[in-house]
């Protein structure tokens, strides 16, 4: 009886932190490694070629740890032969359930006959132990197991979180229902709906407690831009600066893309018809 009510009382509060906005990194698994939820490709200087600078974000299904000065070619390969991550590419985190990879010289990718990007990407069958591991658990990554698509067309810089701004709308001096959060966008996005939705569907707040509070809803307003309009009970810290891989309660506190999010949510355009998913880059709560 005792057990099955302690199961109870925490799938109840693991549905609770979900509704609240507080993301599913949560309530991952104790002692199963991260897995790549996504890939993405983002031409950076938009000229149609795959160089130095371009980038390619790997997403994770939870908040991660990554080594300091992780070498790219110690962790990641990619399945064609002839593709190559170019001289000397750089990992750097830029959210806390994924990481940048910046290509070097000489860089190179397959591409298909539309200029989409048809390379795959894993983690190595024997990668250092902790070069990426679980935020909370710690758990290493384990590879060798199927590629990842690569998502992303050449020619197409992804938009990426610019700034996340919160507006005391009844001027209460604190967090209360009908308050906002305007998120705004490097570049042209969409949302699945014209209509209001549950912020937690594209956004996810990932200091622990963070919530966008009961009743809470999202709505694009702008090409560039969706404001969330929080509900009771919301949590989060609008002063000091967010910074990845710092949680605690009571934190800064940032924004970011959701970490398991839908096909479809929140894409950008490139081209006949085809959108791709928005990749993660946390911002700070202004």
């Amino acid at each position: 009886m005792k057990r099955a009510l302690c199961l109870l009382l925490i799938t109840s509060a693991a549905f609770l932190m979900l509704e609240l906005g507080c993301g599913k990194e949560k309530v991952q698994p104790r002692n199963v490694p991260p897995s790549i939820e996504r890939v993405s490709f983002t031409d950076e200087n938009t000229n149609s070629a795959v160089d130095a600078g371009d980038k390619i974000i790997v997403a994770f299904d939870r908040h991660i740890i990554v080594a300091a000065n992780l070498l790219t070619s110690s962790v990641f390969e990619l399945s064609n032969p002839s593709d190559s991550f170019g001289t000397s590419p750089a990992i750097t985190q830029r959210s806390g359930h994924a990481l940048t990879i910046t290509l070097g010289t000489s860089a190179s990718l397959t591409v298909d006959g539309s200029n989409y990007i048809t390379s795959q990407i894993r983690i190595k069958a024997t990668v250092p132990f902790g070069a990426i591991k679980d935020m909370t658990w710690g758990t290493s990554v384990t590879g060798g197991g199927t590629y990842n698509s690569i998502e992303g067309r050449l020619g197409y810089k992804a938009p990426r979180l610019l700034s996340a701004v919160y507006t005391d709308v009844d001027s209460s001096g604190g967090l209360t229902q009908g308050d906002t959060i305007t998120v705004t966008f490097t570049g042209n996005v969409s949302v699945f709906t014209a209509a209001t939705y549950p912020p937690g569907q594209t956004f996810v707040l990932p200091v622990d407690w963070d919530g966008f509070g009961s009743g809470a809803y999202a709505q694009q307003t702008a090409p560039n831009t969706v404001v969330i309009t929080i509900g009771s009970g919301a949590k989060f810290a609008v002063s000091g600066l967010h910074q990845v891989g710092v949680y605690g309660i009571d934190k800064p506190s940032g924004i970011d893309i959701a970490i398991k999010i839908a096909n479809g949510r929140l894409t950008y355009d490139v081209g006949g018809g085809v959108k791709i998913t928005v990749p993660p880059a946390v911002v700070d709560i202004q």
